[in-house]
Order: structure tokens, then sequence, then C-alpha cells
């Protein structure tokens, strides 16, 4: 049986496990064919306080880390036309949400109402042409995180090592 000591414990930890701060992501993607400029890759960051999150309903979240390499330019902070965010349907991230338009070419990053799958970067040339390129979001996991899931695993270890020498005795 499980004593007091002992779920308090698992108590604290489940806790300590929800209390991660900040949600990180990479992305990555690629110019379509259709546009004025030839198809190329691009990539990037973001981070976000996640403990923001209310998991209800419409929901924008400012970025607190953010970095945009496309066109052979490194897009960060500087020169958006608004704070870079993150936008979310009941906890559900569906896309980043940025524009430079005095950059060249002009770009932006548009979120999506059906989900991350359909988010997608703009461009706009000097010309006033058009073009577009899809992206792929994924999470990287918290150094913190990972050391979080390890006590975790080694307290249960613990506790079972301490019960099963309770039982030989």
């Amino acid at each position: 049986m499980f004593n007091l000591k002992t779920l308090a414990f698992a108590a604290a930890l489940a806790l300590a496990s929800q209390a991660s701060m900040a949600a990180s992501f990479n992305f990555n993607g690629s110019i379509d064919a259709g546009g004025p400029l030839p198809v190329q890759a691009f990539s990037g960051q973001f981070s976000f306080d996640e403990t923001l999150l209310s998991n209800s309903g419409e929901e924008f979240l400012n970025l607190s880390a953010w970095n945009l390499l496309a066109f052979g330019n490194n897009y960060s902070f500087d020169g958006t036309d608004a704070t870079p965010r993150a936008a979310f349907f009941d906890g559900t991230l569906l896309g980043v949400e940025v524009s430079y338009s005095a950059s060249t070419p002009a770009v932006a990053m548009i979120s999506s109402p059906f989900g991350v799958a359909d988010a997608y970067l703009v461009y706009r040339t000097a010309a006033g042409l058009d073009g577009t390129g899809s992206y792929t979001i994924s999470a990287v996991p918290e150094p913190s995180s990972w050391a979080m899931s390890l006590a975790g695993i080694l307290a249960l270890g613990a506790l079972a090592r301490r019960r099963a020498i309770g039982q030989q005795r």
C-alpha cells in the first residue's frame, strides 16, 4: 500500500512536470514551384510561454524567440510589422503569424484555422508577384523536461526497489 509520503512525492513530481514554461519548435518548408522565385527551402525556430495558454477558444501568444532563414535572409524580431505570435484554437497550435513588408521580398507567415498542416509562408517580389510555401513544425524537447522525466523514472525505480526489499524481509 502507498503511504502518504509516497503519494505526496508522486504528486509533487506530477506538478513539477507540468511547470514547463517555454515551448520551443523548429519549422522547415519549401517555396512551391508556381511562384516567381525558384523553389528553395526555408527554416527557423520559435518559442513561447505555454503557461499562458488557457486551451479554450482562439488564442494568440507573443513569441519569446523567433528566427526565419529564407531567400538568403535571416529574419528576426527586427523589421517585423507586428510582434510575431503563435495562433491556437482550444490549445492546438495553428501556426505562426509574422510579416515583413519592408523586406525584399516581402514575407509573411500565416496560420490556418484548419491546423499547422495548412499554415503557409507567402512572399511578394518588388515587381508585385506572389508565391507561397508550406511548412511543417516539430517540437524541441526542453532539457528540463528530459531531466524531470529522468528524475521521475529514478524515483519510481527507487520506490519499487524499496518495496521489493521490504517484502523480502
